[in-house]
């Protein structure tokens, strides 16, 4: 009988030898995986710290939002698993950053994952990213759902948008088709709005975004607009009145007045977003040489035809040749818009809440024209010499 009592405690012992240890174990690797997740957290602040520094001065405070978490980090072996080894099957972009893939997370979620190509001005632009990630809640900017920083690899984790980029309906003329009138108005009035957000500081910063163009308008299933690609905006109040000397945008879309003296505004976006509206009512993409007169800036071309259209009530000259249907009164309103925002003056251009308001409907766009009214003789004479200003831009316009 004590022989069995002996073998028992001993068993139990065993047991409970065991138990300790599994549970020992446990705690350690939950340890361990707290200790992973704060050491990757780190490193992003650390990397966003270094790279935002070498791009230029920032408000003390403003190197990155401290509610980067470890749901935001995201494992290398992850993001290689959701694109199936970052097959060229899923590629969905490519660009002078990087490339971009089609994938879905382990959760189910579907998403465009960004891989940064190696270079000072990747890792600039992906700081950038980061840094404005909370600051970017809108329903019609794109969602920044965290990044992956593992070794040399930089990527970037965003909601994916099904139907591309604006640009790539505009330049295929099939997939022009789905852009009927009415998708087109709720695009502009989309982007807008987004814009307005940034410019309004809604969100507890006033940003300007730099670059806004079809290709960085992204559609979604129901084909609503998503603003894109914040690697080159600027933030600080510090930023907006530094001048540089090296001019950042795209040709075609650029403020001839930022390229020329180097400062940041807001009206620069709006100029940006006017072009955008061109683009829309034309079916032309502004980089689009072959659609447009010999040695003729799309703005300049544009607004001669908005003008005559406006006076003779007719904008068949104008118009996208593919859109079968459109309504008069918001092409009007929306033409107007276009040539008020790229006014050759930046002062004279109007404020993204002041658009908005008129693609709501809620007011006439000739009530934000101004004193000089839609038309002036300066602006006609400026307009003039307009090309000659765009064909001397470039992505990167070094000032003289």
């Amino acid at each position: 009988m004590s022989i069995l009592k002996i073998l028992l405690a001993v068993s139990i012992s065993g047991w409970a030898i065991a138990l300790i240890t599994i549970v020992g174990l446990c705690v350690l690797f939950y340890v361990h995986f707290r200790l992973r997740k704060k050491h990757h957290v780190g490193d992003v602040a650390t990397t966003i710290t270094t790279a935002t520094t070498v791009a230029g001065p920032v408000a003390q405070g403003e190197v990155i939002d401290p509610d980067i978490e470890a749901h935001n980090i995201f494992g290398f072996d992850e993001l290689l698993q959701a694109t199936n080894g970052f097959s060229r099957d899923r590629l969905i972009g490519e660009g002078g950053f990087g490339l971009v893939y089609q994938a879905v997370l382990e959760d189910g979620r579907e998403v465009a994952i960004k891989r940064l190509r190696e270079g000072s001005r990747q890792i600039e632009q992906f700081a950038t990213e980061m840094k404005l990630k909370n600051h970017l809640a809108h329903n019609s900017i794109v969602r920044n759902f965290g990044c992956c920083i593992e070794g040399r690899e930089r990527c970037i984790v965003y909601s994916l948008a099904h139907e591309g980029s604006l640009e790539s309906h505009i330049k295929d003329l099939p997939r022009k088709k789905e852009l009927n009138w009415k998708r087109r108005y709720e695009i502009a009035l989309g982007v807008a709005s987004a814009i307005q957000f940034l410019h309004t500081g809604e969100s507890g910063h006033v940003i300007i975004h730099r670059d806004i163009k079809s290709s960085n308008i992204l559609l979604d299933h129901q084909f609503k607009p998503k603003l894109a690609d914040f690697g080159i905006a600027k933030m600080s109040e510090e930023e907006f009145t530094h001048l540089t000397t090296e001019a950042k945008g795209t040709i075609g879309y650029m403020d001839p007045s930022y390229s020329q003296t180097g400062k940041l505004t807001m009206e620069s976006d709006v100029f940006s977003f006017g072009v955008v509206l061109l683009e829309l009512i034309t079916g032309i993409n502004p980089t689009d040489n072959k659609s447009l007169p010999v040695g003729v800036a799309m703005v300049h071309w544009a607004t001669q035809l908005i003008k005559q259209g406006l006076e003779d009530e007719n904008f068949k000259d104008l118009v996208d040749k593919r859109l079968e249907q459109y309504d008069v009164q918001q092409l009007r309103e929306m033409t107007t818009c276009a040539a008020l925002c790229v006014r050759k003056n930046p002062t004279d251009r109007p404020k993204m809440s002041e658009i908005v308001q008129v693609l709501e409907g809620n007011i006439p766009a000739r009530e934000i024209a101004g004193a000089s009214g839609i038309w002036s003789e300066e602006e006609d004479n400026a307009r003039e010499l307009w090309s000659m200003a765009f064909e001397g831009q470039s992505s990167q316009v070094q000032l003289a």
